[in-house]
C-alpha cells in the first residue's frame, strides 16, 4: 500500500501525478475539548502579525476562535469574512485601544470600562465604510494583553440570523483582515477599509469531525520530484491531455489513468483505514509519470521548479483498493461560457445507464471530493439522484476559489449504487471577459470537474458529459450519444430555516 504527500510547488503552479494511486496524510492532530486545544490553525499574513486557531462544535453549531495579534499599543486590527475575499460587504470584528488604555473588541461607539462589555460586532457596506452591528453575535471569552501582543478568544454560531453577518458553511471561507496604525489619533469607527491593506486567507472553517487515520508501523517514503525544471518564459499553446503531451515517447501513452492530482491550495488527505492502493506485482507499471502544468502569464525568467510528490509505502494491505473518478463536463469547445455573465450554469451528467454498467453490484463508497475549475468558477456542487429521488448532495462549495482547491474528506462515506446518477454543476462569472470562454487545459480556458476518491476501485473513471469512459480511455459498450439527461422528480426537502 502507498500514500502520498504533495511537495508543495511554487505559487501559480499545478502538479499532477499519474500512473500510481496514492493517498495523502494530514499531519494536523489534536483533541477536541472546550477551554481549549484548537485543532486547526493558519497564519493570516506572511509577516506573522496575525495568527488564527479555531475549533468546531457541531452539537451546538459553534466555532471557537483564538486570534493572536503581534501589534503595539498604537495599532488595531480587523478580522472577518466575505463571499470571495472582498473588503466590502464583509462581516468584521475589530480591536483597538484608546489613549486611556480602554480596549475595544469589535465595534462600539462609546468608551467601555468593563471587560464584559467588549462583545461588539461590525460590518462594512458596499463602499467599504465600517459600521456598528446592532445585533451582537460574537461572544468574547478571554483577552490577554502582553507587550506587543494581544490574544483574543471568542465564539460564534454558524448561523446568526443577522443579515449583516456571514453564514458559516462547510465550503471555502474567505477570511479578510487588516492591521491599522495610529488608531489613537484616528479610531476605526466610520473609516473606510480601503484605508488599510486588506489581506485574504482561505480555509475550510467547518471541517468534518472525523477521526484521523494512522499510518502503519514500518511505513517508508519515496519522493518523486521535478528535476529543477526552468519555468517556460514563453506562451505554449499545445497540450493534448494526460499522457499525451507533444513529443513524449509513445510508450508513455499507457500513463493515462489519473490516480492523484494537486491544484492550488490543496493540502494532504488521509485515506480511511479500510482503503489503500496496491503497488508492485507483475501487472503493475514500473513507471510513474509526474506531469506539471505551468502558468507564467508575466513571462518571468529564471523560475526553477523542483516540486513533486512524496509517497508513503507500507507492506500491509488494506481491505479495499481505492480509486479516483472524474465527474462533470468534458473540457472541450462544447463547454462554452458567454462573456459578461454573472453566474452562468454548466452541468455535466454521470447518468444511471453509465453507473449501471460501470459500478460493481454493491456500488462504491465516496470518501473525499476535490472540486475543480479554472479562473471563472464561483460555485460548484454535485447532486446525487436515485430513481428520480434527490439524495443529500455529495459536495458543494458556494464560495469556491480556484486558488484553494482542497481534496476534502466527506463527513462519512457516501454509497453510490448501480443506477444512481451524479449531476455536477458549475456557476461561472465572466463579467471581466470580452470573448467566449471554452473548455480546455489552459488556465484561461475552463473546466468543471469533481474528482471523487472512492473504494472499491472499478473500471469506471471518466463519466463526463453523458459519456461513460473506462480507465483505459475507451468507452463502455453501448450507444452514449443522445441519452436523456437525469430528471429529478422528487427534489431533496430543504432544511427549515430557523431564523
Amino acid at each position: 500500500m502507498v500514500s502520498m504527500n504533495a511537495l508543495r510547488p511554487r505559487k501559480g503552479m499545478k502538479a499532477a501525478l499519474k500512473c500510481l494511486i496514492i493517498y495523502l496524510t494530514i499531519l494536523q492532530l489534536g483533541t477536541h475539548v472546550y477551554c481549549f486545544k484548537y485543532r486547526y490553525k493558519t497564519n493570516l499574513d506572511k509577516q506573522g502579525l496575525l495568527f488564527l486557531r479555531w475549533d468546531v462544535d457541531y452539537r451546538r453549531d459553534l466555532v471557537f476562535f483564538s486570534l493572536t495579534a503581534n501589534i503595539n499599543k498604537s495599532q488595531g486590527f480587523g478580522f472577518g469574512f466575505s463571499d470571495y475575499g472582498e473588503p466590502t460587504n464583509a462581516d468584521f470584528i475589530l480591536y483597538w485601544s484608546e489613549k486611556q488604555l480602554i480596549h475595544h473588541f469589535q465595534f462600539y461607539l462609546y468608551k467601555i470600562k468593563t471587560f464584559k462589555q467588549f462583545n461588539r460586532d461590525a460590518w462594512s457596506d458596499k463602499d467599504g465604510i465600517l459600521h456598528v452591528d446592532r445585533q451582537q453575535d460574537y461572544k468574547l471569552s478571554s483577552r490577554r494583553v502582553r507587550k506587543n501582543k494581544v490574544i483574543l478568544e471568542f465564539e460564534r454560531k454558524f448561523l446568526t440570523c443577522d443579515t449583516k453577518d456571514y453564514n458559516l458553511d462547510n465550503g471555502t471561507t474567505h477570511l479578510v483582515f487588516f492591521v491599522a496604525s495610529n488608531i489613537r489619533e484616528k479610531p476605526l469607527i466610520g473609516r473606510n477599509v480601503s484605508d488599510f491593506k486588506v489581506g485574504i486567507q482561505r480555509v475550510q472553517l467547518l471541517k468534518p469531525d472525523i477521526e484521523e487515520p494512522q499510518l502503519e508501523p514500518g511505513t517508508w517514503t519515496i519522493d518523486i520530484t521535478a528535476p529543477s525544471v526552468i519555468n517556460p518564459d514563453e506562451i505554449i499553446h499545445y497540450y493534448n491531455g494526460p499522457g499525451m503531451a507533444e513529443g513524449k515517447p509513445p510508450e508513455l501513452a499507457a500513463c493515462r489513468k489519473v490516480i492523484g492530482a494537486w491544484a492550488m491550495g490543496a493540502k494532504a488527505l488521509s485515506l480511511p483505514n479500510e482503503a489503500g492502493t496496491p503497488i508492485g506485482g507483475p501487472w503493475f507499471s514500473k513507471y510513474v509519470l509526474l506531469e506539471i502544468h505551468y502558468n507564467n502569464p508575466e513571462l518571468k525568467q529564471g523560475i526553477v521548479d523542483s516540486s513533486g510528490i512524496r509517497f508513503y509505502v507500507t507492506p500491509k494491505l488494506r481491505k479495499y483498493d481505492a480509486g479516483i473518478m472524474e465527474l462533470g463536463l468534458e473540457y472541450t469547445n462544447k463547454m462554452a461560457i458567454p462573456p459578461g455573465q454573472n453566474l452562468f450554469h454548466l452541468t455535466g451528467y454521470c447518468i444511471a445507464e453509465c453507473t449501471n454498467i460501470g459500478l460493481p453490484h454493491k456500488g462504491i463508497n465516496i470518501f473525499a471530493s476535490q472540486l475543480h475549475t479554472h479562473l471563472t468558477g464561483k460555485k460548484v456542487y454535485t447532486k446525487h439522484v436515485r430513481d428520480g429521488t434527490e439524495l443529500p448532495e455529495l459536495n458543494r462549495d458556494n464560495h469556491y476559489s480556484p486558488h484553494y482547491q482542497e481534496i476534502r474528506a466527506l463527513p462519512e462515506p457516501v454509497q453510490i449504487l448501480p443506477g444512481d446518477a451524479l449531476i455536477t454543476t458549475c456557476e461561472d462569472s465572466t463579467l471581466d471577459r470580452e470573448n467566449v470562454t471554452v473548455g480546455g487545459f489552459s488556465i484561461s480556458q475552463e473546466m468543471c470537474v469533481n474528482y471523487v476518491h472512492y473504494y472499491p476501485r472499478c473500471d469506471l473513471e471518466s463519466p463526463l458529459s453523458m459519456q461513460c469512459n473506462q480507465s483505459n480511455g475507451e468507452r463502455f459498450p453501448g450507444y452514449w450519444e443522445g441519452k436523456a439527461v437525469t430528471r429529478i422528480d422528487r427534489p431533496l426537502t430543504q432544511e427549515r430555516n430557523t431564523c
